[in-house]
Protein backbone atom coordinates (compact mmCIF):
# COMPACT_ATOMS: atom_id res chain seq x y z
CA UNK A 1 0.00 0.00 0.00
CA UNK A 2 2.56 2.26 0.87
CA UNK A 3 4.29 1.58 -2.47
CA UNK A 4 0.86 2.88 -4.53
CA UNK A 5 0.93 5.39 -2.31
CA UNK A 6 4.42 7.06 -3.49
CA UNK A 7 4.08 6.23 -6.53
CA UNK A 8 0.05 7.87 -6.72
CA UNK A 9 1.82 10.99 -4.99
CA UNK A 10 4.49 10.82 -7.42
CA UNK A 11 2.15 10.91 -10.49
CA UNK A 12 0.02 14.05 -8.73
CA UNK A 13 3.74 15.60 -8.51
CA UNK A 14 3.97 15.31 -12.38
CA UNK A 15 0.73 16.19 -13.05
CA UNK A 16 1.32 19.75 -11.21
CA UNK A 17 4.65 20.04 -13.25
CA UNK A 18 3.23 19.32 -16.86
CA UNK A 19 0.09 21.83 -15.81
CA UNK A 20 2.90 24.36 -14.93
CA UNK A 21 4.97 23.98 -17.89
CA UNK A 22 1.73 23.90 -20.01
CA UNK A 23 1.43 27.73 -18.45
CA UNK A 24 -1.50 26.84 -16.00
CA UNK A 25 -0.80 28.08 -12.21
CA UNK A 26 -1.98 25.36 -9.90
CA UNK A 27 -4.87 26.49 -7.46
CA UNK A 28 -5.49 23.30 -5.32
CA UNK A 29 -3.44 20.03 -5.24
CA UNK A 30 -4.17 16.84 -2.60
CA UNK A 31 -0.38 16.89 -1.43
CA UNK A 32 0.37 17.98 2.29
CA UNK A 33 0.92 22.08 2.24
CA UNK A 34 -1.62 22.80 -0.47
CA UNK A 35 -5.20 24.00 -0.61
CA UNK A 36 -7.20 20.66 -1.32
CA UNK A 37 -9.23 20.80 -4.57
CA UNK A 38 -13.09 21.81 -4.25
CA UNK A 39 -15.68 18.45 -4.60
CA UNK A 40 -16.54 18.44 -9.02
CA UNK A 41 -19.90 16.98 -10.00
CA UNK A 42 -19.65 14.97 -6.31
CA UNK A 43 -15.38 13.89 -6.79
CA UNK A 44 -12.38 15.46 -5.32
CA UNK A 45 -9.59 15.81 -7.95
CA UNK A 46 -6.35 15.49 -7.76
CA UNK A 47 -5.65 19.07 -9.22
CA UNK A 48 -6.84 22.31 -10.40
CA UNK A 49 -5.33 24.72 -12.13
CA UNK A 50 -6.31 27.85 -14.25
CA UNK A 51 -4.48 28.96 -17.23
CA UNK A 52 -2.42 32.18 -16.83
CA UNK A 53 -3.50 33.87 -20.45
CA UNK A 54 -6.91 32.25 -21.39
CA UNK A 55 -10.14 32.11 -19.18
CA UNK A 56 -9.68 27.75 -19.05
CA UNK A 57 -9.62 25.39 -15.77
CA UNK A 58 -7.88 22.10 -15.94
CA UNK A 59 -8.91 19.14 -13.93
CA UNK A 60 -6.12 16.65 -12.97
CA UNK A 61 -6.63 12.87 -12.18
CA UNK A 62 -4.10 10.14 -10.82
CA UNK A 63 -4.58 6.76 -11.21
CA UNK A 64 -2.32 3.87 -10.93
CA UNK A 65 -2.91 1.00 -13.81
CA UNK A 66 -4.96 -1.75 -11.85
CA UNK A 67 -7.63 0.98 -10.56
CA UNK A 68 -8.35 2.65 -14.53
CA UNK A 69 -11.48 -0.24 -14.76
CA UNK A 70 -13.02 0.37 -11.26
CA UNK A 71 -16.43 2.08 -11.06
CA UNK A 72 -15.53 5.09 -9.16
CA UNK A 73 -12.94 5.70 -11.20
CA UNK A 74 -14.63 5.68 -14.68
CA UNK A 75 -17.53 8.29 -12.71
CA UNK A 76 -14.86 10.23 -11.93
CA UNK A 77 -13.97 10.36 -15.42
CA UNK A 78 -17.41 11.41 -16.86
CA UNK A 79 -17.48 13.89 -14.07
CA UNK A 80 -14.33 15.58 -14.93
CA UNK A 81 -14.21 15.79 -18.24
CA UNK A 82 -18.10 17.19 -18.18
CA UNK A 83 -17.16 20.75 -15.72
CA UNK A 84 -17.66 23.59 -17.75
CA UNK A 85 -15.94 26.72 -17.51
CA UNK A 86 -18.20 29.93 -16.79
CA UNK A 87 -16.77 32.46 -19.36
CA UNK A 88 -18.83 34.21 -22.27
CA UNK A 89 -19.37 31.37 -24.53
CA UNK A 90 -18.88 28.30 -21.35
CA UNK A 91 -16.33 26.14 -22.29
CA UNK A 92 -15.17 22.34 -20.74
CA UNK A 93 -12.14 22.29 -18.83
CA UNK A 94 -9.11 20.44 -20.08
CA UNK A 95 -8.79 17.42 -18.22
CA UNK A 96 -5.51 15.66 -17.86
CA UNK A 97 -5.17 11.44 -16.98
CA UNK A 98 -1.77 10.91 -15.62
CA UNK A 99 -0.70 6.97 -15.50
CA UNK A 100 1.96 5.16 -15.24
CA UNK A 101 3.79 4.26 -18.65
CA UNK A 102 2.69 1.22 -20.51
CA UNK A 103 -0.79 2.79 -19.22
CA UNK A 104 -2.11 5.00 -21.79
CA UNK A 105 -3.41 2.87 -23.99
CA UNK A 106 -5.72 1.50 -21.10
CA UNK A 107 -6.22 4.57 -19.83
CA UNK A 108 -8.01 5.55 -23.58
CA UNK A 109 -9.81 2.84 -23.93
CA UNK A 110 -11.57 3.27 -19.92
CA UNK A 111 -12.24 7.06 -20.79
CA UNK A 112 -14.19 5.54 -23.36
CA UNK A 113 -16.00 3.01 -21.38
CA UNK A 114 -16.91 6.23 -18.71
CA UNK A 115 -18.39 8.13 -21.70
CA UNK A 116 -15.71 10.97 -21.22
CA UNK A 117 -15.27 13.96 -23.74
CA UNK A 118 -12.26 13.43 -25.03
CA UNK A 119 -11.70 16.16 -27.20
CA UNK A 120 -10.48 18.05 -24.23
CA UNK A 121 -8.55 15.25 -22.45
CA UNK A 122 -5.06 14.15 -22.45
CA UNK A 123 -3.58 11.49 -20.80
CA UNK A 124 0.40 11.43 -19.97
CA UNK A 125 2.10 8.51 -19.27
CA UNK A 126 5.21 8.82 -16.73
CA UNK A 127 8.00 6.89 -16.87
CA UNK A 128 11.92 7.55 -15.18
CA UNK A 129 10.67 11.21 -14.78
CA UNK A 130 9.97 11.23 -18.56
CA UNK A 131 6.48 11.98 -19.54
CA UNK A 132 4.64 11.21 -22.95
CA UNK A 133 1.72 13.29 -23.75
CA UNK A 134 -1.37 12.35 -25.69
CA UNK A 135 -4.52 13.38 -27.43
CA UNK A 136 -7.58 11.43 -28.68
CA UNK A 137 -7.06 11.64 -32.54
CA UNK A 138 -9.90 13.74 -33.88
CA UNK A 139 -12.48 12.03 -36.55
CA UNK A 140 -11.43 14.49 -38.96
CA UNK A 141 -7.86 14.31 -38.70
CA UNK A 142 -6.13 12.03 -40.82
CA UNK A 143 -2.46 11.14 -41.52
CA UNK A 144 -0.37 13.63 -43.71
CA UNK A 145 -0.73 12.24 -46.84
CA UNK A 146 -3.99 11.19 -46.64
CA UNK A 147 -5.25 14.79 -45.57
CA UNK A 148 -3.06 17.00 -47.98
CA UNK A 149 -4.99 18.22 -51.01
CA UNK A 150 -3.52 16.32 -54.38
CA UNK A 151 -1.26 18.42 -56.02
CA UNK A 152 -0.10 17.84 -59.28
CA UNK A 153 3.71 17.48 -58.93
CA UNK A 154 5.65 20.45 -60.87
CA UNK A 155 8.96 19.61 -61.40
CA UNK A 156 11.36 21.44 -63.96
CA UNK A 157 14.40 19.93 -65.32
CA UNK A 158 17.62 21.38 -64.46
CA UNK A 159 18.30 24.49 -65.18
CA UNK A 160 15.24 24.66 -67.26
CA UNK A 161 12.44 28.06 -67.66
CA UNK A 162 9.48 28.60 -64.91
CA UNK A 163 6.49 30.60 -66.60
CA UNK A 164 3.14 30.54 -65.10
Amino acid sequence: MAQESAQHAGLVLGLRDVAEAAGFAVTALDQAGWRRPPLLRGYRPDLTARHLAVRNWLIGEAKLGPDLRDQRTLEQFWAFSHVLVAASRPVYARFILAVPAGWTGAAWRALAESGARLGNTAVIGEATGQWSITWHPRPAAGSWPGSAPGTPPQSLPCGGHYSP
